[in-house]
């Protein structure tokens, strides 16, 4: 019997965006190893996030000036596809590929992009509000938490049509709040035994933009799923 490619199970939507995470690690991976770019390209990791990378200045500056200049705006919309190493990237790509297909077997895939997309911009944006200015914000994980509030949004649709308990839907994002916790609990207990800076401001900060990518990735599930609004409002009537 003839076996078919995991990636052709993969939804084009979910593919495209995982490539591009990976395509950049991969080029990353690379400059850092000194295969490309010379002595030069060592330091392309770190040019990459003062480029690309958010920073809550960029956004204080964008609201004290008025202005929407386009070299500042990119940054809400690249900074998800760099990471600060292999793991990094190794686990936001594992979880866009997990919840890229579940979203996108039955979702249109413009809906998953706006589900990824939007969501991060959020997150960037409440996380500009409260982090301090030099801070920067890159990685997957804020619009990956977008895909988790639409991927609560069908379930918690799926339970409603099958009588089930609606709240179970929430388990997986109260997981992912859990761990967050006890991680930062951990490095909490390692900064006292001077193994490291305290990093409670940063565990705080990046919840917040976290919960915001959720809380905005739930939210449009009702505009931008299958069904529309009108499924949403027959769900609401099923109670």
């Amino acid at each position: 019997m003839e076996r078919e490619s995991i990636l052709n199970d993969i939804p084009n939507g979910a593919a495209a965006i995982a490539l591009f995470i990976a395509g950049v690690e991969i080029l990353m991976q690379a400059a850092g190893a000194g295969i490309i770019g010379g002595q030069m390209g060592i330091g392309w990791r770190n040019d990459m996030i003062s480029d690309f990378a958010f920073f809550p200045a960029v956004q204080d500056e964008i609201i004290n000036r008025g202005f929407l200049p386009a070299q500042y705006l990119w940054r809400y919309f690249t900074y998800p596809f760099i990471h600060d190493g292999l793991t990094h990237a190794f686990f936001a790509l594992a979880l866009v590929l997990a919840l890229g297909k579940f979203i996108g077997d039955r979702w249109h895939w413009a809906s998953l992009f706006v589900i990824f997309v939007i969501p991060g911009a959020v997150a960037a944006f409440v996380f500009g509000l409260i982090a301090p200015q030099n801070w920067p914000l890159y990685g997957a994980y804020p619009p990956v938490y977008g895909l988790v509030g639409a991927f609560t949004y069908m379930l918690w649709m799926r339970l409603g049509e099958t009588g089930g308990n609606p709240w179970r839907a929430f388990a997986m994002i109260g997981m992912l709040v859990l761990v967050q916790i006890l991680w930062g609990l951990m490095m909490k207990i390692f900064a006292m035994l001077g193994m490291g800076g305290d990093p409670t401001p940063f565990v705080f900060f990046m919840g917040v933009g976290d919960l915001a990518g959720f809380a905005t990735g739930l939210a449009l599930s009702p505009i931008v799923g299958p069904g529309s609004w009108r499924a949403f409002v027959a769900r609401l009537r099923q109670r």
